[in-house]
């Protein structure tokens, strides 16, 4: 929808804003109505900084201003939008929250673009998407680079060190970006588009998908370890727009900048959860394991979690043992799932670490990573709570959960006599205590007790009535019928 205005008074505008002399033909009609324009009063927050939108503005008239808050409190101006500038690139683009808030400093008048019609100019006029880059550079790269891993928590010297000499790389569709064996000689932060990242499969030699990489991935993190070499292949499944960060980069940063032995440390933390990942028994499944994924859906990490009905006596304790082993106080298991014929056993609903995981591909905010082991993991940091990853789960493995977000002043801990379980006080006792304030929405599902030497729900059972069983098997075995 748009303003009563006609499309050729709406066409006229779009034609007098030097942002737009390029755009041309069809695609400007296409623009145009497909454009709205809305007034504001001045003192109107217009975005606020850290909410997700996805439009794109510009100013008609009028005057608005950016404000940037800072970790450590302090408020800054970043940037002022007179008639003919504009801002929300980034989010537009990339889906990253407004790195801004912006407010109207007079009354003013915004043309609102949707981030499709944005997307298309971007990706075919080339002398839009110079002056777009141009900006994002001046103004958000640095902002950008905080969604990756590596750079959780990097000063902003720092990252605006890195930024300056940042190369912005656009690759076709099926482009090859790294070729598996080859010296790494960069790492990217995928600002749009998807890429697939491909192994070949050291039994059968065939190539396998390992990963999706869309908006807000980073990977090449291994150009900066000391054996600089790329594990797997990363091809392009649409056009793709990076950041590409070369190690003669990283190393005029670590001469200049103090601080910068923080990205040493998050570089070996990122290669170890890609390359030993938090699912250290997940395994390519086979044939058998597959036609379970797919038609008993309860397969995690190549291996079942299987209930003896028979045993169970209903005790919760499995659930509760999961509560009790993650901070925020929220069970990832469920004792949902498919019972033999005979009524004996069942297989519970969990994550199946897909081949083709949906999840992965309707994220984008690169808060899903697979391991090179098949595994799944979600990084906390970068979820934003919208719910696209449990829509796209064809199995409702996945959940949104509400808990409360770590900040400084802790919260009274409950008391739990799983506290007192063998090993469950173990972790306890030597897991440092979180501290909680306001409450946040994350996805959540199973993570095998990633970083324990133990499932909680199978040690905890006290009638063993839980277990992890190769679906081989109890598929030669015949419990279940999966034809």
């Amino acid at each position: 929808m748009h303003d009563p205005a006609e499309p050729s008074d709406l066409l006229e505008k779009i034609q007098g804003i030097p942002l737009f002399k390029d755009i041309k033909g069809k695609l400007l009609k296409e623009l145009a109505q497909d454009v709205r324009i809305e007034p504001f009063e001045a003192g109107k927050v217009l975005l606020q900084q850290g909410e997700y939108t996805s439009s794109f503005y510009v100013v008609l008239q009028g005057l608005t201003t950016a404000y940037r808050a800072e970790a450590d409190g302090a408020t800054e101006i970043v940037g002022t939008h007179s008639a003919g500038d504009w801002f929300g690139e980034m989010p537009a683009l990339s889906h990253q929250a407004q790195f801004a808030t912006v407010k109207a400093s007079s009354p003013c008048v915004l043309l609102v673009i949707s981030d499709h019609r944005f997307r298309q100019a971007y990706q075919r006029v080339k002398g839009f998407a110079k002056l777009i880059d141009e900006r994002y550079r001046e103004r958000a790269l640095a902002i950008h680079l905080r969604s990756a891993p590596l750079f959780k928590g990097a000063s902003r010297e720092l990252l605006d060190h890195l930024s300056e000499n940042a190369q912005l790389v656009t690759f076709k569709e099926d482009s090859t970006i790294a070729t598996e064996g080859q010296v790494a000689e960069a790492v990217y932060l995928v600002r749009s588009g998807v890429i697939k990242r491909v192994g070949v499969d050291p039994q059968t030699h065939h190539e396998t998908i390992q990963a999706y990489l869309c908006e807000n991935s980073s990977f090449g993190e291994c150009a900066l370890s000391s054996q600089p070499i790329w594990p797997a292949t990363y091809k392009t499944m649409t056009r793709v727009d990076v950041v590409q960060l070369t190690r003669d980069q990283f190393r005029q940063v670590y001469r200049k900048v103090q601080g910068s032995e923080l990205l040493l440390t998050q570089t070996a933390e990122a290669l170890n959860l890609e390359e030993s990942g938090a699912y250290v028994d997940s395994v390519a499944p086979s044939s058998a394991e597959l036609d379970l994924m797919v038609n008993k859906k309860a397969v995690v990490g190549g291996r079942a979690l299987v209930i003896d009905l028979k045993r169970c006596t209903r005790c919760n304790a499995c659930v509760e043992s999961c509560v009790a082993v993650h901070d925020d106080g929220i069970a990832r298991l469920n004792k949902r799932g498919i019972r033999t014929e005979a009524g004996e056993h069942m297989l519970t609903s969990a994550c199946y670490h897909c081949k083709i995981p949906e999840c992965m591909l309707s994220c984008k905010y690169g808060a899903i990573r697979r391991d090179l082991n098949g595994g799944i993991d979600f990084l906390f940091d970068n979820c934003t709570g919208c719910s696209k990853c449990e829509e796209s789960c064809p199995y409702g493995v996945i959940s949104i959960a509400e808990m409360f977000d770590p900040k400084i002043a802790p919260e009274p801990t409950k008391s739990s006599f799983f506290k007192e379980l063998p090993v469950l006080n173990w972790v306890f006792k030597n897991k440092e205590t979180e501290s909680f304030d306001s409450k946040i929405k994350k996805a959540i599902k199973c993570d095998l007790c990633a970083g324990m030497p133990f499932e909680a729900c199978v040690y905890n059972c006290p009638c063993s009535a839980i277990s992890r069983i190769d679906p081989e098997q109890f598929a030669a075995e015949g419990l279940f019928d999966h034809d």
